[in-house]
């Protein structure tokens, strides 16, 4: 898990294992799609983007260069139809804790 803020609020994400589904892919909750060089890197730019608390990631995506990473606002938790079987995708969801006061480091 990993502690992340933006103007003074801040939240704890974690990609557990629970929410790891292989052949899925969360859609109508995409907020930016960018191109990384593996799923790691995907969830390293979801924990930076304050909005996201889930990813897609193609892992056989058409063409190298290609945007394989997708950026969410939800999870499969709070849209479970949204959540479909999409061949050549992984979906990992987050344990999404908000803060809403900074936190200070003594």
């Amino acid at each position: 898990s990993a502690l992340a803020c933006l103007d003074g609020n801040c939240r704890i994400l974690a990609f557990p294992s629970s929410l790891f589904f292989e052949g899925g892919r969360l859609v109508n909750h995409t907020t930016a799609t960018i191109s990384v060089i593996d799923r790691d890197t995907c969830e390293f730019r979801c924990y930076l983007e304050h909005s996201c608390v889930s990813i897609n990631f193609n892992v056989q995506p058409k063409e190298p260069e290609t945007e394989n990473c997708e950026l969410n606002n939800s999870t499969c938790q709070e849209h479970e139809k949204d959540l479909i079987k999409a061949a050549n995708y992984v979906y990992h969801g987050t344990n999404d804790i908000r803060i809403l006061k900074e936190i200070q480091i003594r």
